[in-house]
């Protein structure tokens, strides 16, 4: 329990992957941040600042664990506070992220709420209760809290892995309903797309169950800086999937009557205004289908603005 509650003495491999789990993090930070801000230009909106916070939150989360885990210097508090903060921004944050894209492929705003409302509550239940529990640990007087610790730090980590699960899980299957009536009119640009999100994704869900295994195996040492190097990936992942599908629905732009209107980050498009991609594709995948232009008079249409 020496890791839960203080400091630890590891042998030299053990230290070795500790300290190229921060590596990879720190370099993973130091990428995404030179890609946001080249990709952005208009650095607003909730896609963006989610980008920023939950990279943020990577080296702060890794430093944390360095300076307890090592005594590297500085006070306790410092560290415990550089962990719960780093921890919040960047497992929130990565949820925040997975959530502000789901505009792209779900309009339905009661589902979207939902989502919402389920962050907001896994935020305080596992967030809240855990740091309590953590900061209690790492006291004067450990004990009370020992057991509890081992108990709710498995409950948190299922639940936040079963939250990014959901959310993942909503996005493939909503952008497979979206790209499935496209089949016959773009059938290999539609199906390299399916198969690069679906991919993309089960990567990131076997990484996510590596990260359980270090957990329940009592690897908590291995478990917490895995978790920042396995954070910083899913970011740099993040805006794969985001170009794919940007760019999949510029190119369907003109073959339905229903306008959805949305902004993609800048520099993800292959347009000439990369702020702004007016895009006919529906959301709705009942009526998701080439019309042509005398039906489209008569039907009316709508314009849905999403802004990241």
């Amino acid at each position: 329990m020496a890791g839960e509650t203080g400091a630890i003495s590891v042998s030299l491999p053990i230290a070795m992957v500790i300290a190229g789990f921060f590596a990879v993090s720190v370099y993973n930070f130091i990428y995404i941040n030179i890609k946001i801000f080249l990709t952005f230009k208009r650095r607003r909106g909730l896609y963006f600042w989610s980008l920023v916070v939950a990279s943020w939150g990577i080296p702060v989360h890794a430093t944390g664990f360095l300076l307890k885990f090592f005594k590297l210097g500085g006070p306790k508090p410092m560290a415990l506070l550089f962990i719960t903060i780093g921890w919040y921004c960047m497992v929130t944050g990565q949820s925040m992220v997975l959530y502000s894209r789901l505009h792209l492929v779900m309009a339905d705003a009661r589902k979207l709420r939902w989502v919402l409302i389920m962050i907001i509550v896994n935020f305080f239940l596992l967030h809240g209760v855990m740091t309590v529990i953590f900061f209690g640990a790492n006291s004067s007087n450990p004990e009370p809290f020992v057991k509890p610790f081992m108990i709710y730090e498995k409950l948190q980590l299922t639940g936040f892995v079963l939250q990014e699960f959901i959310i993942s899980g909503l996005y493939i299957y909503k952008a497979w309903d979206m790209l499935r009536p496209a089949f016959d009119d773009w059938s290999w640009k539609a199906r390299k797309i399916m198969f690069h999100l679906i991919a993309v994704n089960v990567v990131i869900v076997i990484m996510d169950i590596t990260l359980l295994g270090t957990e329940y195996a009592n690897q908590y040492e291995i478990q917490t800086t895995y978790k920042s190097a396995l954070y910083s990936i899913k970011l740099v992942m993040e805006f794969s999937i985001l170009q794919q599908l940007c760019s999949y629905i510029e190119g369907r732009q003109n073959y339905n009557s229903e306008a959805i209107q949305w902004r993609c980050p800048d520099g993800v498009s292959t347009t000439t205004d990369l702020d702004r991609v007016t895009s006919s594709q529906r959301l709705d995948s009942s009526s998701n289908r080439h019309v042509d232009g005398s039906e489209g008079d008569k039907r009316s249409s709508r314009t849905v603005e999403i802004t990241f």
